[in-house]
């Protein structure tokens, strides 16, 4: 049974389960920053919204929410372990974040997928974001609103 929780793993879980996932982010995570180094940061600056099953951290969707000029959170990662995909996981942590954002007055974020990783980009376009512009490989989607999402879950 899934339990989902709010920043309780520790930079180690992240980062062993970074490790495990590397392969999964399109690109490889790996190419693209240290996972050690990258697990740290998202622990001690992040709000980790968490999928645990059997005590084994198996999804994780990571926010900044420290612009107070923008109120825009930022989400650089958002992965749900193979055996968890097609179950709603990662789309219950999207609720939960886009909650979550909202109580803290952040209604709009914005992240970045690569333009390849179409299931990821049908996940965010389900949850109302937009392609807001695009850099090389990378879409940048905005979503912007203070709809309770929990209600379309």
């Amino acid at each position: 049974m899934v339990e989902y929780k709010i920043n309780t793993a520790s930079a180690e879980e992240i980062m062993a389960f970074l490790k495990e996932r590397d392969g999964d982010f399109v690109p490889v995570l790996s190419s693209r920053v240290n996972p050690d180094e990258y697990a740290v940061k998202l622990k001690n600056n992040a709000v980790n919204f968490e999928a645990w099953d059997s005590g084994k951290l198996l999804g994780v969707v990571s926010v900044y929410m420290n612009n107070f000029d923008t109120m825009q959170a930022f989400i650089p990662m958002v992965c749900v372990a193979p055996e968890l995909r097609g179950k709603g996981v990662a789309r219950r942590l999207m609720h939960d974040f886009i909650n979550a954002a909202y109580a803290k007055g952040f209604f709009e974020s914005k992240l970045e997928v690569d333009k390849n990783n179409v299931y990821a980009i049908a996940l965010y376009e389900s949850l109302g974001y937009k392609l807001e512009s695009q850099e090389g490989n990378s879409y940048f989607m905005v979503r912007k609103g203070q709809e309770d999402e929990q209600k379309n879950a």
